[in-house]
């Protein structure tokens, strides 16, 4: 029994050196995905007509950058926002002929351990505009 007991002993530590050891040959990516990303769509179901706009943007505290961008391409519009933290988000959406969302998110502290810690987990939404 002690001579198990040491072998599990052994491969728990060994399997630690071994974990950090690998890191050096993990090459991380280093782009993290915007904060939020956001579907915006038009709720009746047709193409949106307009390209949307986000405007009033509250960040989690301690950011030192945001950035917000929409596109449109065949009806389809995705926005994102990114300050590069983890926390809080509020932000207003609207195109042109629809009506103005309010939106709050909630953006997670990311997983610290392992090889490519990562600061945040990205969300995904969807928003569809009124006319």
């Amino acid at each position: 029994m002690r001579i198990l007991a040491a072998a599990v002993l052994v491969l728990l530590c060994a399997c630690g050196r071994d974990a950090s050891a690998n890191c050096a040959s993990v090459a991380c990516t280093g782009a993290l995905a915007p904060a939020i990303t956001i579907a915006v769509t038009d709720a009746r179901g047709t193409p949106l007509t307009a390209n949307p706009t986000i405007t009033n943007l509250l960040v989690p505290a301690g950011a030192t950058r945001s950035q917000t961008s929409c596109s449109l391409s065949a009806g389809r519009a995705v926005c994102s926002v990114d300050a590069g933290l983890p926390g809080h988000y509020e932000f207003d959406i609207g195109a042109a002929a629809y009506a103005t969302q309010h939106v709050k998110a909630d953006v997670v502290p990311g997983p610290t351990g392992g090889c490519c810690p990562e600061l945040y987990v990205p969300v995904a939404l969807t928003v569809a505009l009124s006319p």
